[in-house]
């Protein structure tokens, strides 16, 4: 591989990492905040309505479910790693003034395209420096992709601390979205003194 190879891998693999990176975070944050709104919207509804376990059960389920999916889309991101040329139309489609150099660049740097000529070899090695260049001086803004997933997360986030702040028992509604099955009431009943005997004609005070 030349230098000029060798510098536009680089400059490529590079852009695929940072890829991946704003990929892997977005997906974390909506899988997040969805988890976040399922979880406090159960929690309200139990609140408010007092759900029978098995709604609560299912709500559990549907979370867990929601859970699941995107750890599954998280594992799989993370296992297939952005390519040189994605990494490469991905930059061509932000600025389309570059042209298709850097993709096709990427082609002969993964062997899709061969040099099958021999003056093709000089004409490659100043496409590829070509390419490196650009890639040096231009880059793909992917921390944008963070901003929407970010803000819908800060808000899901403000609103189950505005429920906790806001109602006392949010901590028993939470409780009863985790554990369907569990004794956990919003209102206990306690009678003093409990049984008692007493002789006709006394009174007895009670709370």
């Amino acid at each position: 591989m030349t230098p000029e190879s060798q510098l536009a891998h680089e400059q490529l693999a590079t852009a695929g990492r940072k890829r991946d990176r704003a990929t892997r975070f977005a997906t974390a944050l909506t899988v997040g905040a969805l988890a976040i709104l399922l979880f406090g919207g159960i929690a309200l509804a139990d609140y408010w309505l007092l759900l029978p376990v098995e709604a609560r059960a299912l709500g559990l389920l549907a979370l867990v479910g929601l859970l699941t999916v995107g750890t599954v889309r998280l594992v799989r991101i993370w296992r297939r790693p952005t390519s040189l040329k994605q990494a490469a139309l991905e930059l061509e489609a932000a600025k389309p003034q570059i042209g298709c150099e850097v993709s096709t660049a990427a082609e002969y740097l993964t062997g899709e395209r061969k040099v099958t000529q021999d003056y093709e070899q000089d004409l490659v090695a100043a496409l590829e420096q070509n390419a490196a260049n650009t890639l040096r001086k231009t880059a793909v803004p992917y921390q944008r992709r963070l901003w929407g997933p970010a803000l819908a997360a800060g808000f899901v986030l403000v609103g189950l601390l505005a429920f906790v702040i806001a109602f006392p028992a949010a901590g028993t509604a939470f409780m009863r979205t985790v554990a369907p099955w569990s004794r956990a009431a919003f209102a206990h009943v306690l009678v003093q003194p409990g049984s008692v005997e007493i002789p006709i004609g006394r009174d007895l005070d009670f709370t």
